[in-house]
């Protein structure tokens, strides 16, 4: 074998296990599923900023932006203008409270590799769903909602939300780095 051949297989290899070595850092860390996560809707559109905090041993995740603050003009139920709520939640107390600071994610624990044991609340259906999430690289979350098993269930991915910058302005504005947009 040539010279360079070896070198070539060396730094493959060493890349290799780097690689794998840091994947395998990256997810023994419980706190690196912490910080502020872009989410998307049904069409692929960023909509929302969910903020994942630990308290103790259980991670919890809140809304804390919404790229539209009240319901569309094509609203189906006329409510068009007003301020968007929690209106599809089964819970007739709960029907009016503004999904913005809602805990999406509840009772998430790390078990080394992973987060389990937790639900999920999508407060476009008004239903909560059994919940485990995982870490593909520092920037994106995996998250799988799902009834009784996790076969039975949906997988959404969601990014890491830029730095502290993203404000809410109106009704389909934000801004970030001082910049305005749609």
């Amino acid at each position: 074998m040539s010279t360079s051949r070896k070198v070539l297989r060396s730094v493959i290899l060493a890349a290799g296990v780097a690689l794998l070595l840091g994947e395998a850092a990256f997810a023994a860390d419980p706190d690196a599923f912490v910080g502020r996560w872009l989410t998307e809707d049904q069409d692929g559109h960023r909509d929302s900023i969910v903020e994942i905090t630990r308290s103790g041993e259980i991670y919890v995740g809140r809304v804390v932006w919404m790229k539209y603050d009240v319901y569309p003009e094509s609203d189906p139920r006329g409510w068009t203008g007003r301020p968007i709520v929690d209106r599809e939640n089964p819970d007739p107390a709960l029907l009016t409270r503004p999904i913005l600071g809602v805990e999406m994610l509840t009772g998430l624990r790390f078990d080394g590799e992973a987060w389990s044991g937790g639900s999920i609340y999508t407060p476009r259906k008004g239903e909560t769903y059994s919940a485990s999430a995982w870490l593909e690289g520092a920037d994106t979350l995996q998250i799988r909602g799902y009834i009784g098993t996790p076969w039975l269930g949906r997988t959404v991915t969601w990014r890491r939300a830029p730095a502290p910058g993203f404000e809410r302005i109106g009704a389909g504005e934000v801004e970030h780095g001082g910049e305005r947009r749609p």
